[in-house]
């Protein structure tokens, strides 16, 4: 179903989830407690814990990514100006909105009349 890489990306993300909230409920004593000063000592621990581990998981990521960016660029080389053409096309209607291809029913409920350039 997924692949190792996903997986471990997904354990690391449940991971990190388990030691904040711990670090959270370490919390609940430091401040129920406050002449007990070993759970504010713990729980200043565990925030630097989790602050270094989300950060080793963010800069994982961003490699990831940066990895994903080089390797990219070879693929795109190496597909046919159509594919080229055909992919460009569904990424822009994808993330961008074009007023020209926005549908009738969308755009008799819009506010202004030039929200949609052909109706």
């Amino acid at each position: 179903m997924f692949s190792a890489d996903e997986q471990s990306n997904k354990t690391a993300g449940a991971v990190n989830a388990v030691i904040i909230f711990v670090t959270f409920l370490t919390s609940i004593p430091a401040l129920a407690l406050p002449n007990n000063r070993v759970w504010l000592r713990l729980q200043g621990w565990l925030v630097v814990l989790c602050s270094f581990f989300t950060l080793i998981l963010g800069l994982f990521m961003w490699f990831g990514t940066l990895q994903t960016r080089k390797n990219l660029g070879v693929v795109w080389a190496q597909q046919p100006a159509l594919v080229q053409s055909l992919l460009q096309d569904r990424v822009s209607r994808a993330f961008l909105f074009i007023p020209r291809t926005c549908p009738a029913h969308i755009c008799q409920h819009l506010a202004t009349p030039w929200s949609c350039a052909s109706h």
